[in-house]
């Protein structure tokens, strides 16, 4: 006796609402099912969703469905005729594979109601009810039987999906999602081919909708735009615009695909074994300056609504945005973390908007079962290798447009200060009478002294700071280099030890060898944590400006200082107030100012004048609106220098000590909008350093209270 497959009801739950994360997820892809239907037109409508058992309508003018298609097609779970229907020439192309898209839609609500008007049965229309309740009783989904009705109508062709006693309920953040995904399915970008509109009756639709829509007009606002292809043949190829629309560089995929930044070697790939593909990237410099130099219609404060709504780069698949490339919280291009690198060339979600482009050609991608997004399969990791690449090579080419503008801008100042100086003595005798004339070239000496002096207190702070960054790098480098001889030294060590068990007594070894090669070990293992100590310091990502937590960088640096002052018999206190301390700037500007506090009381408590006992203390507390950081030590306390004198760059009192450290403090404490003092001898017996910053509030109008 022959048998069938058959399947249990319960598939369906596993195939219908689990496949669909949120609702209005499942209303997206009745939308996808419309825009397939080659409909100009989707309206969806929603009624008292507010709490579960609402109503769902979605109509389109598409090409509707005959009764065979709704048989051989509609009814069977996972099959889907799109890919292999002959369309007409023009004709848009399908983004439905799969053939579980609509069920996970349907099971949205207990009952459907579906009619479809097909395009080429004009007058008539298929009518089809299913009840997923019918399902509840059976044992197997083929033992309901369902009816399709044949009726007339006056409609032009098309469908309309009715979905009654919803499961759930529509928050504002689901209708939001949904306003903006559906605007977003094809509209976006100003020259969106598609011809196909998504509506929903909502007033958060048409709120983004405006927001969206009124975009339009910045995609002219930007101030860079890079146009990025990948052929046929995995070449890629790039152009970068400014923003008045020139070609500023164009070049080809030897130098586009380069590798330049994070850790490996700088290589290229020969090929791009991915979809063809056009990348394109509206970058924005959100800086009042910018839009005064173009003489832009618009502020700053216009464009910040529209980049939170549609900020990002969107993958586009056959003229359809596919989700969730570029929703709010997914940067799959890793825009952000990259920005670290270089914040003022890099572009991030929160100034840029841009747009992927894809077919199938020749190597396609392969979307979800769940339609969110695309299996992470080598053709799609190597289009988004493209991508990423492409952003660096435009994030080079930027930096290389700075610097070259930074070496050409002091020359320039001094050929336009010459200039100046000429016309303002031809005017000065021109208009001025003669014997008044000098006071005027006296108050004139004046200003042009202050400002001098300004200009040398800024090289003298430039001079310093290029002076640390080279310190800085080179320590990098050599402690980069000695991590991996300091390692090997320590396996070198256990292995000699190894072997000298072996070759002597246990008595001798313990007596003749033992203790130097114990000495040798720990002073291998001092040597790797000087050198992780700077690498850990010079992290890239900690120079991002965010909000910090002031005693997790306290408890994060002694942390890293742990080895080096526990060797010196440093005992460390953390007087921590209970709650976080929140401030705005970057780790790497809090973990210099303490850093520098703990060196200096390091080595004041090793000097031969100082106590036996050696004990440094940080506290932190909330004073009102502001962080109080109070760093103490039991050191001999600030002598053989003035009080004043200490913050100056080049003043120590430690034999080869650069007396840098306490300059970066002052100016960090400043940068933060705060204030510093000392007291030569605290109540540790040393020194004894108070911070006072204003901590970071949300929003906050007032002076200081962030970077």
């Amino acid at each position: 006796m022959a048998h069938n497959l058959r399947f249990s009801p319960g598939v369906l739950a596993r195939l219908g609402e689990e496949l669909v994360p949120h609702p209005d997820l499942g209303i997206l892809e009745l939308a996808r099912n419309s825009y397939d239907a080659d409909a100009g037109l989707c309206t969806i409508s929603l009624t008292n969703v507010a709490v579960p058992g609402g109503t769902l309508i979605v109509d389109d003018d598409g090409d509707g469905m005959t009764g065979d298609q709704i048989v051989e097609n509609f009814l069977i779970v996972g099959k889907s005729w799109k890919p292999e229907a002959i369309r007409e020439e023009g004709a848009r192309a399908r983004v439905g594979e799969k053939g579980l898209g609509r069920l996970a839609s349907l099971r949205l609500g207990r009952v459907v109601h579906l009619t479809t008007r097909p395009r080429s049965e004009p007058g008539r229309e298929y009518r089809l009810t299913i009840d997923w309740r019918r399902y509840d009783g059976v044992t197997s989904v083929d033992m309901v039987d369902l009816e399709i009705k044949v009726g007339t109508t006056s409609r032009g062709h098309g469908t309309t999906v009715v979905v009654d006693a919803l499961r759930t309920k529509f928050n504002k953040e689901d209708m939001q999602r949904l306003s903006r995904n559906l605007i977003l399915l094809t509209g976006a970008f100003p020259d969106s081919p598609t011809g196909f509109t998504a509506r929903v009756d909502a007033p958060e639709f048409e709120t983004i909708a405006d927001t969206v829509a009124s975009g339009h007009q910045f995609f002219k606002e930007y101030e860079y735009k890079l146009v990025a292809e990948l052929d046929e043949n995995g070449q890629a190829s790039a152009e970068l615009f400014n923003w008045r629309g020139e070609s500023i560089v164009k070049e080809g995929h030897e130098e586009v695909a380069l590798k330049r930044y994070g850790r490996g070697k700088r290589d290229y790939p020969a090929l791009f074994l991915a979809p063809t593909a056009k990348f394109e990237l509206w970058m924005y410099l959100l800086d009042k300056e910018s839009f005064t130099r173009r003489n832009s219609q618009f502020e700053v404060a216009q464009l910040r609504p529209w980049l939170r709504e549609i900020g990002g780069v969107h993958l586009y698949h056959r003229g359809v945005r596919v989700t969730p490339y570029g929703d709010p919280g997914h940067d799959w291009l890793d825009l952000n973390l990259r920005r670290a690198a270089s914040p003022e060339v890099r572009p991030s979600t929160n100034n840029s908007v841009g747009r992927i482009a894809v077919e199938d050609h020749p190597y396609p991608l392969q979307p979800k079962t769940d339609r969110m997004g695309f299996q992470e399969d080598s053709n799609f990791l190597q289009l988004r290798e493209f991508a990423k690449r492409a952003s660096d090579w435009a994030a080079h080419q930027r930096l290389k447009i700075r610097e070259k503008q930074r070496s050409e801008r002091s020359p320039k100042a001094r050929v336009r200060k010459s200039q100046l100086e000429g016309e303002f003595q031809k005017i000065l005798e021109s208009l001025v009478p003669e014997d008044r004339r000098p006071l005027i070239l006296r108050k004139w000496k004046e200003v042009t002294e202050s400002s001098a002096a300004l200009t040398k207190a800024l090289e003298d702070d430039r001079l310093l700071y290029r002076t640390l960054g080279t310190l800085g790098t080179s320590t990098a480098v050599f402690a980069h280099e000695a991590l991996a001889p300091s390692g090997h030294l320590q396996a070198l060590l256990g292995s000699v030890g190894t072997r000298a068990r072996q070759l002597i007594s246990l008595e001798q070894f313990a007596e003749k060898i033992e203790p130097p090669l114990t000495d040798a070990v720990e002073i291998a293992q001092k040597m790797q944590s000087y050198t992780d100590l700077p690498l850990a310091l010079l992290k890239k990502s900690k120079r991002e400006v965010k909000i910090v937590d002031l005693n997790q960088a306290c408890r994060g640096l002694v942390r890293m200082f742990q080895q080096q002052l526990g060797s010196r018999g440093i005992d460390v206190g953390l007087l921590l107030w209970e709650e976080s301390l929140p401030l705005r700037t970057a780790l790497a500007d809090i973990e210099s100012l303490l850093a520098n506090f703990v060196i200096n009381s390091a080595h004041a408590m090793v000097r031969p004048d100082a106590p036996a006992e050696r004990r440094l203390e940080i506290a932190t507390e909330l004073i009102g609106k502001n962080i109080e950081l109070v760093v103490a030590d039991s050191g001999p306390g600030i002598v053989n220098i003035k009080i004043d004198d200490i913050w100056l760059p080049g003043e120590t009192t430690r034999p080869n000590g650069t007396g840098m450290g306490l300059t970066i403090v002052r100016d960090i404490v400043s940068d933060l909008g705060g204030h510093i003092s000392v007291t030569p001898h605290g109540r540790l017996g040393g020194a004894e350093f108070r911070v006072l910053v204003p901590a970071y509030v949300p929003d906050s109008e007032e002076p200081g209270a962030g970077r």
